[in-house]
């Protein structure tokens, strides 16, 4: 199988999912926004739409729920937020003294959010001495495969 670039000129893309009508979401951690783009039939991507400018979050991994809504693991903070299209956030789940690094819906009807967390002081990539943690928090919105 051959690869082919299909996007470029991206900030640090750091998480993607499709959203329910097949759109691409991607999670732009230097740009401070999700990006959105149509795929063809080929997997070749339309021109880069803005989905949501986040502000001060940093996005790293994303996760997609069945009402439009976007999970946004907020890099560098102890936040995940939830984003709708234009960048209105509507829930917040914040764990003190950790960091978000990436988010997932799922169990048994979709509306848990599993939080995945580094130390606070994560500095040491390298070394991994950083702990690691899975959190969950429940949710209104499942999981976009459980619509």
């Amino acid at each position: 199988m051959v690869a082919r670039m299909v996007a470029h000129d991206l900030a640090f893309p750091n998480g993607c999912g499709f959203a329910r009508d097949g759109r691409l979401v991607v999670a732009e951690t230097f740009r401070h926004r999700l990006t959105e783009f149509e795929v063809a039939e080929d997997g070749a991507l339309g021109q880069p739409m803005l989905f949501a400018n986040l502000g001060d979050v940093a996005p790293d991994g994303i996760c997609l729920d069945c009402k439009g809504g976007v999970w946004v693991a907020g890099s560098g903070s102890p936040c995940f937020v939830r984003v709708m299209a234009g960048g209105k956030a509507t829930h917040r789940v914040c764990i003190p003294h950790r960091q978000a690094v990436a988010c997932a819906l799922g169990g048994p009807d979709g509306r848990t959010l599993f939080c995945l967390t580094v130390d606070e002081s994560f500095e040491d990539v390298e070394g991994c001495s950083a702990t690691a943690q899975v959190h969950i928090a429940y949710v209104d919105s499942p999981a976009l495969q459980l619509c």
